[in-house]
C-alpha cells in the first residue's frame, strides 16, 4: 500500500446567466441547474503503507435516492464539472472498480444498494469507497472531503512447508466470506468461500501462492481455514477454526508446516498504519477435517500464570483477559540459531530454515510457535531487565543486548532487531531466534 489518499470534492456555487452554459443531459430533474459541482482528486505525500485505487467512479443521488449524475476520475490529475440544482445530495465514490472486472451500473439503473458483482474468472481489485452528503446552495461555495476506505482484505503470502513429495496439489480455502459489495459501500452475499491453489517450489517440499490476492472480509466469526493435499490416493483436508475475523484493510501472512500428519500454521494479520497490527496463531490437530481450536494453542482450566513468571520453561510476556478466558503470550526460555549460516542472501531458504527451527520446538501442551511481531520484540526490549531476572532465577538462557533477534515486520518479512537500541535490519544469519506462542486459560 503505497500512497495516502484523499478524494477532494470542491463544490463551487456559480450563478449561470444563460441556459447555454450547461447541458440538460447532466440533470435528471426539472429544477433549474444554477450551481456547479467541481470534482477533483488530489494526492498527498506518498508513504509505504497506503495507496489510491484508480479509477474512481462517482455517483450522485438526490435526497430521495434518485440518480442525478455519474462521473469518472481516471487519475489524480482529473478535474470534472457537474451542473446541479440547489438541494441535498448523497455522493458515493468507488475506487478500483473497472468494467472489465465488475458489473457497474448504468446511470438509469444506479441505486445506492446496486450490487457490484465480480465478473467471471476475475479477482477482486483493491476496492475503496467513500460517501458523504452535501447541500448545494445558489451562490455558495462548499468544499467536501471524502476519505477513501479500503473494503478488501489481502492474502499477502501463504506458504506450506515440508509438504510430502507425493502431494500433487495444495489448496487453501476460507469460509465464510462476503462475495460482493454495494454502491453505498455495504457488503452483500454472505456465507461464501474463497479457495486458492499454491505452487510447488524448486525444493520440492515448499508450496506458496504466486501473487497477493484481494478477498472480501469474513461475513461472521469464526472463520474456517481449510488446507487440502491431493495425492494419487485422493484429497486429504485439514480444517482450522479461527476466532478472529478477516477484516478489511488488513494483510494476511499464513505460514504452515506439515509434520507427522499434523499441520501447524503460523499466521499474522498486518494492518496499515491506521488499522493497527494483529497476530493470529494457527495450529492443526492430528485429525483430518476436525479442529476445535479457538485460534491459539488450546485451552486449560488451570491457574493463569502471571506476567513476568515462568510457565513450562517459557517467559510470560503478556496476559489478556476477555470474558471467561485469558490468553497469555509466551517466549521460549532458550535461543535457537543453528541452520541459518549462509542463507541470508536467499530469503526463501532462510525462511525455510527458520520454519524448520520453529517446527523443532517442543514444549508440552504448547503449539503454534512463531516469530514475534514488532510490537512483541519491542516489549521484550522495554522489559529486558525484568525478563533476564526471571530467566536467570530459573536457569534459563539470558537475553543479550548486543544480539540481533528475528521478528516478522508489518509486511510479514523476516527482520533482525537489536535489543540495545531498537534498530531493525534485513534478516541476518547471525541473528538469534526466540519463538513465541499463545495459550488460552479458562477462568
Amino acid at each position: 500500500m503505497k500512497h495516502i489518499t484523499t478524494l477532494l470534492l470542491s463544490i463551487t456555487a456559480i450563478i449561470l446567466s444563460s441556459c447555454e452554459k450547461y447541458s440538460s443531459e447532466d440533470i435528471t430533474t426539472p429544477s433549474e441547474a444554477n450551481s456547479t459541482l467541481m470534482l477533483s482528486a488530489l494526492q498527498t505525500e506518498a508513504t509505504d503503507d497506503t495507496e489510491t485505487s484508480w479509477p474512481i467512479n462517482i455517483y450522485i443521488f438526490d435526497k430521495d435516492n434518485n440518480i442525478i449524475a455519474t462521473q469518472l476520475l481516471n487519475d489524480a490529475s482529473s478535474i470534472i464539472d457537474i451542473k446541479l440544482p440547489e438541494g441535498l445530495y448523497n455522493v458515493y465514490a468507488i475506487g478500483g472498480a473497472t468494467s472489465d472486472k465488475y458489473s457497474l451500473p448504468q446511470k438509469e439503473t444506479a441505486t445506492p444498494d446496486f450490487v457490484l458483482s465480480l465478473n467471471d474468472n476475475c479477482q477482486h481489485a483493491d476496492l475503496m469507497v467513500a460517501k458523504n452528503t452535501i447541500t448545494m446552495a445558489s451562490g455558495e461555495t462548499n468544499k467536501l472531503t471524502l476519505a477513501m476506505q479500503r473494503k478488501v482484505a489481502r492474502l499477502q503470502q501463504i506458504t506450506m512447508n515440508n509438504v510430502p513429495s507425493d502431494v500433487t496439489d495444495v489448496s487453501v480455502s476460507f469460509t465464510p466470506l462476503y462475495s460482493t459489495i454495494c454502491l453505498n459501500g455495504t457488503y452483500s452475499d454472505a456465507d461464501n468461500s474463497y479457495e486458492t491453489s499454491l505452487t510447488k517450489q524448486s525444493d520440492g517440499t515448499t508450496w506458496i501462492n504466486t501473487e497477493a490476492i484481494n478477498i472480501m472480509p469474513s461475513s461472521s466469526s469464526p472463520v474456517t481455514i481449510k488446507i487440502s493435499f491431493t495425492t494419487s490416493s485422493g484429497t486429504h483436508s485439514y480444517s482450522y477454526t479461527c476466532a478472529e475475523e478477516f477484516e478489511a484493510n488488513y494483510k494476511f501472512n499464513i505460514n504452515g508446516t506439515y509434520k507427522e500428519n499434523n499441520i501447524a500454521l503460523n499466521g499474522t494479520i498486518t494492518g496499515t498504519t491506521w488499522a493497527g497490527t494483529r497476530n493470529i496463531i494457527f495450529s492443526f490437530e492430528n485429525e483430518e477435517n476436525t479442529s476445535e481450536d479457538d485460534g491459539d494453542t488450546g485451552s486449560e482450566t488451570d491457574e493463569v500464570p502471571t506476567v513476568g513468571s515462568i510457565y513450562k520453561g517459557c517467559y510470560v510476556l503478556k496476559s489478556e483477559t476477555t470474558g471467561n478466558s485469558t490468553v497469555v503470550t509466551l517466549m521460549t526460555g532458550k535461543e535457537y540459531r543453528d541452520g541459518f549460516t549462509g542463507l541470508a542472501s536467499d530469503m526463501t531458504a532462510f525462511r525455510s530454515a527458520v520454519d524448520n527451527a520453529i517446527a523443532g520446538i517442543s514444549v508440552e501442551g504448547i503449539t503454534g510457535w512463531r516469530l514475534p511481531s514488532l510490537d512483541e520484540i519491542e516489549m521484550v526490549k522495554n522489559n529486558y531487565s525484568a525478563i533476564n531476572t526471571a530467566l536467570t532465577s530459573n536457569d534459563l538462557t539470558n537475553l543479550i543486548l548486543g544480539k540481533k533477534y528475528l521478528y516478522l515486520d508489518n509486511q510479514g518479512d523476516i527482520k533482525s532487531f537489536v535489543l540495545t537500541n531498537g534498530n531493525s535490519f534485513d534478516a541476518e544469519e547471525s541473528s538469534y531466534l526466540r519463538a513465541f506462542a499463545q495459550k488460552t486459560f479458562n477462568n
